[in-house]
C-alpha cells in the first residue's frame, strides 16, 4: 500500500468517527426543549429525585446580579422573549395579569431577554412601560447563555420552575396550562 492510499483510508477514518460523534450526540426532534439530566445537579435534600431546573443568571438592566436559584421557595415562571417577537409581546398581559394575581402568594417572573437586536435596552424598556410590568429581567450574555442550557429552540418559551427549584414545565404557550401548573405549585 502507496502513502495516499494509507493516508485515504486514515481520513475516511477520521471523517467516520467524526460523523459517529455528531450524530450521536444530535438530539432527536422529540427531545427538542426538554432538559437533560446531565445539565442539572441533583438536588441533596430529602426528594433525591428531585432535578434542578438549569441555571438562569446574569445582569438586570440596571447591572445587579440576578439568579434564578435565589428564588428557591418560590414558584418561578421564565419567560425567554425578545422586542421583535410579536407572539412574546402577546403573551406579555396574560403574564402581567396572572402575576398580579400571584406575586403575593408566591410567584415571581423572570424575563430572559434574548434580543440582540436591542443592545441598548430602549425596546424592552419601551415594552415594559408599555405593559406594566414589574419583573426582573435577566440581560446581555447571561439571558443567551442561560437559553442554551434551556435548549430554547424558538421564542416565547415558558418554563415553570416549582418552589424546590426543579423544572415542572417547559415550553408553555397556553394561559390556561400555565396557570393551572402555577396554581398546583403554589398550593404544594
Amino acid at each position: 500500500m502507496d502513502k495516499s492510499n494509507a493516508i485515504f483510508i486514515v481520513l475516511v477514518i477520521l471523517i467516520g468517527v467524526a460523523v459517529f460523534f455528531i450524530v450521536k450526540n444530535d438530539k432527536a426532534p422529540e427531545d427538542v426543549g426538554k432538559i437533560q439530566i446531565s445539565q442539572s445537579k441533583k438536588s441533596n435534600e430529602t426528594n433525591s429525585n428531585v432535578v434542578l431546573a438549569p441555571e438562569i443568571s446574569g445582569v438586570t438592566p440596571d447591572g445587579k446580579a440576578l439568579n434564578v436559584r435565589d428564588f428557591k421557595g418560590k414558584v418561578v415562571v421564565v419567560d425567554f422573549w425578545a422586542s421583535w417577537c410579536a407572539p412574546c409581546r402577546q403573551f406579555i398581559p396574560t403574564l402581567s395579569n396572572i402575576y398580579s394575581r400571584y406575586k403575593d402568594k408566591g410567584l415571581e417572573i423572570v424575563g430572559v431577554y434574548v434580543d440582540n437586536r436591542d443592545p441598548n435596552l430602549a425596546n424592552m424598556r419601551s415594552i415594559k412601560k408599555q405593559f406594566g410590568t414589574s419583573w426582573h429581567q435577566i440581560v446581555g450574555q447571561g439571558a443567551f447563555e442561560s437559553a442554551r442550557r434551556y435548549n430554547v429552540m424558538g421564542i416565547p418559551h415558558i418554563a415553570l420552575i416549582a418552589k424546590d427549584g426543579s423544572i415542572v414545565m417547559q415550553n408553555v404557550r397556553d394561559r390556561y396550562d400555565i396557570e393551572k401548573y402555577i396554581i398546583q405549585e403554589l398550593n404544594k
